[in-house]
C-alpha cells in the first residue's frame, strides 16, 4: 500500500482535468462555422434541395413538365443515390424548360465559409444602390453582387 495516494486527491485531480477538458471543447467551439450543423439550400439540375445534416430533400415543388416526381419524393440520406434518381427522372423533361430552370436557380460560393449555396435574391443588400452587396445567410458576410462567385448545379453538395 501506498503511503502517498489518497482517493481524494485522485478525484480532485481527474476533476480538475476533465473540467479543463470542456473549457477547451467550449473555447473551440466557439467561432468555428461547420456548414454541416446548418440547413443548406442548393440547385442540383434545376431542383431546389434541401440538405439538413446528411438529409436531402426536395424543398420546392418541381415545375418542369414531363418529370414523373415520384421517383425522389421524400427524404434521403445518400446523395449519389439522389443524384441518379434526379439524372433519371430528368431524362423525360423537356429540355427548353429544362434550361429556363436551371438558369433560374443559381449556386454561389461565399468567399469568407467557402459554403455553395443557392442564390436567394431576399438576401441582397440594398443599402448602396451603386455597390449592391449580397448577404451570406451561414456566415454573415456580405460580399459584392460584383465579386459573386458562382457554382456548377452538376455536382451534389
Amino acid at each position: 500500500m501506498n503511503k502517498n495516494w489518497s482517493l481524494g486527491a485522485s478525484q480532485q485531480r481527474h476533476n480538475r482535468q476533465q473540467r479543463l477538458r470542456a473549457e477547451k471543447r467550449r473555447e473551440n467551439a466557439e467561432g468555428i462555422y461547420l456548414p454541416s450543423q446548418n440547413v443548406i439550400n442548393f440547385s442540383y439540375k434545376g431542383i431546389i434541395l434541401r440538405k439538413s445534416g446528411n438529409e436531402y430533400t426536395i424543398d420546392k415543388q418541381i415545375m418542369i413538365s414531363g418529370c414523373d416526381t415520384s421517383k425522389v419524393q421524400g427524404m434521403w440520406n445518400d446523395g449519389p443515390m439522389l443524384a441518379r434518381a434526379i439524372d433519371y427522372m430528368l431524362e423525360t423533361a423537356k429540355p427548353e424548360r429544362l434550361a429556363e430552370v436551371r438558369a433560374a436557380h443559381i449556386n454561389w460560393t461565399c468567399q469568407r465559409c467557402k459554403v455553395t449555396c443557392l442564390y436567394d435574391k431576399s438576401f441582397e443588400d440594398h443599402r448602396d444602390e451603386n455597390h449592391p452587396l449580397s448577404h451570406c445567410k451561414y456566415c454573415g458576410f456580405n460580399t459584392p453582387r460584383d465579386e459573386l462567385v458562382t457554382a456548377s448545379d452538376e455536382v451534389m453538395r
